[in-house]
C-alpha cells in the first residue's frame, strides 16, 4: 500500500464525433465517449460545498436531488474513475456511499443511495436521498451542501439552514367544544448554525435539587418550539414526554464538545404550563451552582440541545477568625459575589526561574493564590488544598488558541499542593518541557471555574543572538550565544521575505542566506539545535502556513516532515515541496518567513502574488 501512486484526478468532457455506417452506406452517426483532458486538478478541502440544494416539493415527493450536467462535470466526475464514470454517463445506476456529517455516519454503496443519470433534455442527474430526508425531517425550502470526496469516494452530506416558523394555538369555537390547535404561523426563518438565539437563565436552587431545567411557557414559544417540527411540538404540548439530545458547547471556544452520546435527557411540560429538561448529569458535571448563567436553544439543524454555561458565581475564601477558638477554618466572605465570565479573566503573571526548570514546578505565592485561584474554587476543594492535601487538577495549554489550537493534556497528571512556606506549588514537568522553557520566559496562569481546570499562556521568550567564538590560537571556532536578551513575543515576530525563484520551484526548497538564517531563524533557535545544524546534521522541522491566520485558518502540516539544512555554500535550505504544491507557488511570487520559538515551528506567509502580463 505505501508504495501504491496517488490518484489523478483529471476533467472529464464528452466528445462527438461522425462515423459512417459499416454495414451499409446509411448517413453518418453521432458517437460521444468521455474523455479525460487537462491538468491533474487539486481537491480543495477549504471551501468543498460546492454543490448547494434548496429542497422543493418536487424533491420531497421522489426524494431525490436534481443535480445539473455543470454541477456533476464540474464537481463530481473529475474525482472519479474514468471507466466508472463512462458507465454513469451511458445510463448505469451507480450505487455510492455517503457520509452524513450531521450525525457523523456513513451509510456503504448498498445503503440505497443511487446516483444516475436523468432522461431529460439538460443531460442532468439524480441522487436519491430517501433516508436523510426522512432522519433529519426536511421540508420545503431547507438548503443542503453536497460535495464527493476523492479521499474515502463518498458523498458528502451537510444541512447548511433549515426554514422554522412561530408556533401559535388557534381556537377552534365552531363546534359546541372549544378547542386549540397548535399551527405554525408568520414569516418563515431561516436558520443557520451561526444565527440561533440562545434563552438565557439563571440557575435556582431548585434546579440542582431535582436535576433539572425549568424553562418558562414563553421562553418555550419564542426560543425553543420555533425550530421544533410540527408534529414534535404538538405532541410536547399535550403532555407527552419528549427525549431530546444534548450537546455541551461550553468548551466550544477550545475545540472540545461534550456530546453526551450515551446519556439519556427528558423533555415534558408540566402542570403550570411551563417545561422541564432533565439533566442531573449534566448540572454534576458543570458543577453548576445557584445563579450561575446558561444558555440554551434548539439546533434544528442537528435536532439536538446546544448547552453553555456563561458565568460562574464565585466568592472570595478567607479563615474565620472567632475569638477564643484556635483553629481557623476556610469559610467564603458574605461580600458581593465575583460573576466570573471568559470576557473578564484574570491571569497571574510569572517569570521562570532556574527553580521552575530544574524541579518541574511553578510556585505560586500565597497572596496570588488568594487573589486568583481560590475565588474559584469550590469552597469544599479549596479547604483541603489549604489544610495540606495534594490535588489533581486540570491544565490547558491555549497559547495557540491565535491559530485555533488548544492542548488539552487530557492524559497528564498535574498536582496543586501547599509548600511549608505556606506558598504553593503547580507540578508540570510535562509542560515546562512540551513548552521548552527558559529561565527569564514570562507566562501566565488562572484558574477557570467554567471548565475547573487552570489555564496557561506562553506569553513571551527570552532568546539570544549566536555567534561562532574567536578564541585565539583556537582553530575549530564554536556557536556561542552573545549580547542582550532579545525578547520575542508573538506580536513582534519579524518575517524575512523571498521571492520565489523557478529554482525554487522545480527542486521543491527555500533558498536561505547565511545572513537571513544569523538574523532571523539562529538567535530564536534554543543553542544544542542551532549548533547542530551548523555543524552540518540536518534538522527536522515543523512549518505552519499562517496565510489565512485572520480569517481563522492555519495549516499546520502535522502529517508533514519538513527538514532545514546547511548548504556547502554556508547558505541553509528549506524543503518543502508540499507547502509550495499546496500555495500553487509561481515564480516572483513574495513570501515570508519567520521562526516562532514561542511553539518552535517555522511560520510561512504568501505576501503577494506576482502578476502575469501576456
Amino acid at each position: 500500500m505505501a508504495n501504491e501512486e496517488a490518484p489523478i484526478w483529471k476533467r472529464k468532457i464528452l466528445t462527438e464525433e461522425e462515423e459512417a455506417c459499416r454495414v451499409n452506406s446509411t448517413s453518418p452517426v453521432k458517437t460521444r465517449e468521455l474523455i479525460e483532458i487537462g491538468s491533474p486538478l487539486k481537491f480543495d478541502l477549504n471551501n468543498p460545498w460546492k454543490i448547494k440544494k434548496k429542497i422543493t416539493p418536487r424533491a420531497l415527493n421522489q426524494a431525490d436531488l436534481v443535480i445539473s450536467h455543470s454541477e456533476t462535470f464540474d464537481y463530481i466526475l473529475p474525482y472519479w474513475n474514468l471507466d466508472k464514470a463512462k458507465q454513469l454517463v451511458n445510463g448505469a445506476m451507480k450505487g455510492v456511499a455517503m457520509y452524513d456529517v450531521i450525525n457523523e455516519t456513513k451509510y456503504n454503496e448498498d445503503a440505497g443511495f443511487i446516483f444516475r443519470k436523468l432522461n431529460n433534455q439538460d443531460d442532468d442527474y439524480s441522487l436519491s436521498v430517501m433516508g436523510l430526508f426522512d432522519i433529519h425531517r426536511l421540508g420545503v425550502d431547507d438548503e443542503i451542501g453536497l460535495y464527493w470526496d476523492p479521499r474515502f469516494q463518498t458523498f458528502m452530506f451537510i444541512i447548511l439552514s433549515k426554514v422554522c416558523r412561530k408556533k401559535i394555538f388557534s381556537v377552534n369555537n365552531t363546534t359546541s367544544v372549544v378547542t386549540q390547535d397548535l399551527i405554525e404561523t408568520g414569516p418563515a426563518q431561516t436558520i443557520h448554525s451561526n444565527n440561533m438565539m440562545h434563552m438565557t437563565k439563571k440557575i435556582t436552587s431548585q434546579d440542582i435539587t431535582f436535576g433539572e431545567l425549568r424553562i418558562s411557557s414563553l421562553a418555550m414559544f419564542d426560543y425553543i418550539l420555533p425550530y421544533w417540527n410540527l408534529k414534535l411540538t404538538r405532541s410536547l404540548v399535550n403532555r407527552n414526554a419528549a427525549h431530546v439530545a444534548l450537546w455541551d458547547a461550553t468548551e466550544k471556544k477550545y475545540g472540545r464538545t461534550n456530546r453526551y452520546e450515551d446519556a439519556r435527557f427528558t423533555f415534558r411540560k408540566l402542570s403550570s404550563d411551563d417545561y422541564s429538561l432533565t439533566c442531573m448529569t449534566l448540572i454534576n458535571d458543570r458543577g453548576l451552582g445557584v445563579d450561575d448563567e446558561i444558555g440554551l436553544c434548539w439546533n434544528p439543524i442537528i435536532s439536538k440541545f446546544i448547552f453553555k454555561l456563561i458565568s460562574k458565581v464565585c466568592r472570595k475564601k478567607t479563615f474565620s477568625n472567632t475569638p477564643g477558638v484556635m483553629t481557623r477554618e476556610l469559610i467564603e466572605t458574605t461580600g458581593p459575589a465575583i460573576i466570573f465570565d471568559l470576557s473578564n479573566i484574570r491571569y497571574l503573571g510569572k517569570f521562570i526561574t532556574p527553580q521552575n526548570i530544574a524541579q518541574g514546578t511553578l510556585e505560586i505565592s500565597s497572596f496570588k493564590t488568594s487573589e486568583h485561584i481560590l475565588p474559584y474554587w469550590k469552597l469544599d476543594k479549596a479547604k483541603n488544598l489549604v489544610n495540606g492535601n495534594v490535588e489533581r487538577v486540570g491544565l490547558w495549554d491555549v497559547t495557540e488558541e491565535k491559530y485555533r489550537r488548544t492542548i488539552g493534556y487530557e492524559d497528564v497528571s498535574f498536582t496543586f499542593s501547599k509548600l511549608d512556606n505556606l506558598d504553593y506549588s503547580l507540578s508540570c514537568m510535562a509542560l515546562i518541557n512540551d513548552r521548552g522553557l527558559g529561565v527569564g520566559d514570562e507566562i501566565r496562569l488562572c484558574w477557570n471555574p467554567i471548565i475547573s481546570k487552570f489555564i496557561f499562556k506562553f506569553i513571551s521568550k527570552v532568546c539570544r543572538k549566536k555567534t561562532f567564538s574567536n578564541t585565539p590560537g583556537v582553530m575549530t571556532q564554536e556557536l556561542t550565544e552573545t549580547g542582550p536578551a532579545i525578547i520575542f513575543y508573538l506580536s513582534s515576530r519579524r518575517y524575512f521575505r523571498k521571492h520565489i525563484t523557478p529554482q525554487n520551484i522545480t527542486q521543491g526548497t527555500l533558498c536561505i542566506s547565511s545572513f537571513e538564517t544569523s538574523e532571523y531563524l539562529l538567535p530564536y533557535w534554543k543553542l544544542d539545535k542551532a549548533k547542530s545544524l551548523v555543524n552540518g546534521n540536518v534538522e527536522c522541522v515543523g512549518v505552519w502556513d499562517v496565510t489565512e491566520e485572520k480569517y481563522g485558518r492555519t495549516n499546520r502540516y502535522e502529517d508533514v516532515s519538513f527538514t532545514f539544512i546547511k548548504l556547502d555554500s554556508l547558505d541553509y535550505t528549506l524543503s518543502c515541496m508540499t507547502l509550495i504544491n499546496d500555495r500553487g507557488l509561481g515564480v516572483d511570487d513574495e513570501i515570508g518567513l519567520c521562526w516562532n520559538p514561542i511553539i518552535s515551528k517555522f511560520e510561512f506567509k504568501l505576501i503577494s502574488r506576482a502578476v502575469l502580463i501576456d
